[in-house]
This record gives C-alpha cells, sequence and structure tokens, in this order.
C-alpha cells in the first residue's frame, strides 16, 4: 500500500511475517513463532532482527514445557524468573540483541509471572509483601508504570517506611510525569536508608544525575549513594514548587 506516494512496511511481505511472529510470542506460541522465522530466513537470511527473533524463541521452545507441570503458582513465578534471568545470559553469551522480538517474549513471560504470583498471594502459599513488591517490579520493567504504582501503594500500606519500595515508587511517577509526588518519595526514601536503594533499578535521569554528579565530587562509588540526599538538599533538588492558588 502506497501512503502519499511512498511505500510502507505493510509493502514487504518479510516485514508482515516478522510482525506475526512477534504476536505469537506474545501469545508464547513460541513453536509457531520459530516456523515463522524459518520461513523468512528461507526467503532472506539477514533479515533484519530475525536471527535473534529465532534464537531467542528456541531457547523458550526447550524451557517451556517445564512449566506445563503440575506446580503451584509461587513456585512456577519463581521458576520463570529464574529461566528469564537465565535469558539474559543466554542473550549475553549469544548476542542476541534487545528488540522486537525479545519484547514480545517479555512480554508473555512476565504476564505469565504475574498471574501466578497473584495467585499465590490470593492463596496465602507466598511471602508477604515480598511477593507484592516483585508483581509491581514485573509491571514496572513492562513500562505499564500506572499499574506498577497500584501494587506500589498497596504494598506500602504495609510497610511505610521501605525505601526501596519507596524509591520504585517515586520512579514510576517521575515516569508518568507526576513529578512533584516522585520528588516527595525519593526525599523520603532517601533520607531514610540510601544503603537500601538499588541504583540500577531506577530509571529516572532526574536521580541518574544526581549520583553522576555526587560521583563526580567523592570519586569513591562505595559510599556515593550516602551522600547524594546530601547533595539533594543543598541543590534543593527534592524540593516541591507550591501550585499557586
Amino acid at each position: 500500500m502506497e501512503n502519499g506516494g511512498q511505500l510502507t512496511f505493510d509493502d514487504d511481505p518479510l516485514f508482515v511475517k516478522q510482525n506475526k511472529a512477534h504476536k505469537l510470542l506474545e501469545d508464547g506460541m513460541f513453536k509457531e513463532a520459530i516456523a515463522m522465522y524459518e520461513s523468512i530466513i528461507e526467503e532472506n537470511p539477514n533479515y533484519p532482527g530475525v536471527g535473534d527473533g529465532a534464537k531467542a524463541s528456541k531457547f523458550w521452545i526447550n524451557k517451556i514445557n517445564k512449566f506445563k507441570k503440575h506446580i503451584n503458582p509461587y513456585d512456577k513465578g519463581k521458576l520463570l524468573l529464574k529461566e528469564w534471568k537465565d535469558f539474559e545470559k543466554y542473550m549475553n553469551r549469544n548476542h542476541v540483541r534487545h528488540g522486537r522480538s525479545t519484547v514480545a517474549i517479555q512480554k508473555y513471560i512476565f504476564c505469565d509471572i504475574i498471574e501466578s504470583f497473584t495467585c499465590a498471594y490470593h492463596e496465602g502459599v507466598a511471602p508477604d509483601t515480598d511477593i507484592l513488591i516483585q508483581i509491581g517490579d514485573l509491571f514496572k520493567k513492562l513500562g505499564n508504570y500506572v499499574k506498577a504504582i497500584d501494587v506500589y501503594e498497596y504494598t506500602r500500606t504495609f510497610n511505610i517506611e521501605d525505601p526501596s519500595l519507596l524509591a520504585k515508587l517515586g520512579d514510576c511517577y517521575f515516569s508518568i510525569d507526576e513529578t512533584s509526588k516522585a520528588k516527595v518519595l525519593f526525599r523520603e526514601a532517601f533520607f531514610i536508608d540510601p544503603g537500601q536503594i538499588e541504583i540500577d533499578q531506577i530509571e529516572s535521569p532526574f536521580i541518574h544525575m544526581l549520583h553522576k554528579k555526587t560521583l563526580e565530587m567523592l570519586k569513591n562509588p562505595e559510599i556515593t549513594i550516602y551522600w547524594v540526599p546530601v547533595l539533594a538538599e543543598i541543590k534543593s533538588a527534592f524540593n516541591v514548587k507550591r501550585e499557586p492558588k
């Protein structure tokens, strides 16, 4: 189909096939996705992203049968999470880039973990708030910040002074442009205990900028996180402007 006289991706039959493969992966249909990728490779072995998609799919087709066994939801969720971490190592070893195919797989796997952990929580077979935080983390990694906020806020009612949780919550609010809420939460988290905040789990460029500037001043990575709130106080970085009435 032409768009203003220009060819579009829809005119490329291999692109259309690849899109179908991504949809199959989102639905956990790894066998069918592999067949689709192999069909593309037969026509063009160098088609962008198809090699990575095939490698990633083949990793999971060898694992997926494990999850069909009758195990309780909590154990299933833990197993899936472990397999995902193994998959990330596999990606590094085999030079598989994180692209549309792996994003599609991540969506399927993480949604399955969320479903398993949610079921386990309601059945009372999982450790209290730990599993809720893991569910929130999964939504956050999927980019579903609103859902992550819902889970984190609920979890917060059980532990109102968990600095790691407060930082994650602040990170989510920052990601949906609720900057004032984010700053309040970040300030609280860093002043309770900076040492419990995992900086590599924070996405906010605002926090990474503070961390970078603190590191440049101290030249000591081991203590940098503890001095972030000090620099933030000096620079009034966590201050929230009052809205005019």
